[in-house]
């Protein structure tokens, strides 16, 4: 028989459950602010990119705190090619897209760190058709399917979240905004490193 007390929804008790409880809130309280959420992607790459070259998830959060403003500015580059995501109303898939390329630069550049003691640079992409010749060099066969499966899995991947990402209104404010924003805090940060010697 129905006594017409209402029960309120029980919290999860216990510090991985109200973790995961605030983690969601936070996930949906960033929907709700697309530049914030952009800033905590692009900081969030950045530590992983950092992580990756240096190969030692401690080492990595030590050049965080150790070199603040260099962190920032690597991550403001970030969220500067994550800017056009707000152009587009799948903005989900254009940030899973941009965050899979610096991820993968990231990747690359971590392995390349484990034959040769210089960092992934441009030049790597201008002799990248000659190194193809000599790959089964470096890397076994096994080691070439494993790659080649990782490829396939992430565009198949991609092709998903394309499928499965919501459409949103495109916010072309707030991508002028942030673009306009970076292009003077770069002008000036980088033109006044160049007279400190600092970057």
């Amino acid at each position: 028989m129905d006594s017409g007390v209402g029960y309120e929804r029980e919290k999860p008790s216990g510090f991985w459950p109200g973790m995961k409880e605030k983690a969601l809130w936070f996930g949906h309280w960033l929907e709700n602010h697309p530049l914030l959420q952009s800033i905590v992607l692009a900081f969030l790459l950045n530590l992983a990119v950092e992580i990756l070259s240096r190969r030692s998830l401690i080492e990595g959060a030590g050049y965080l705190i150790s070199h603040p403003l260099l962190f920032c500015y690597n991550a403001a580059i970030i969220l500067l090619t994550l800017s056009p995501a707000f152009l587009c109303r799948k903005r989900y898939f254009v940030f899973t897209m941009i965050s899979t390329v610096w991820l993968g630069l990231g990747v690359t550049n971590c392995v390349l760190l484990g034959f040769r003691t210089t960092p992934l640079a441009a030049i790597d992409f201008e002799i990248a058709e000659s190194v193809m010749t000599i790959i089964d060099v470096y890397l076994s066969p096994a080691q070439l399917i494993m790659i080649i499966a990782i490829i396939l899995a992430t565009a198949a991947g991609l092709v998903l979240t394309w499928l499965k990402a919501p459409k949103l209104k495109a916010s072309y404010g707030w991508a002028v905004f942030v673009i306009a924003i970076l292009g003077v805090l770069f002008s000036v940060t980088t033109s006044k490193s160049a007279e400190l010697q600092a970057l």
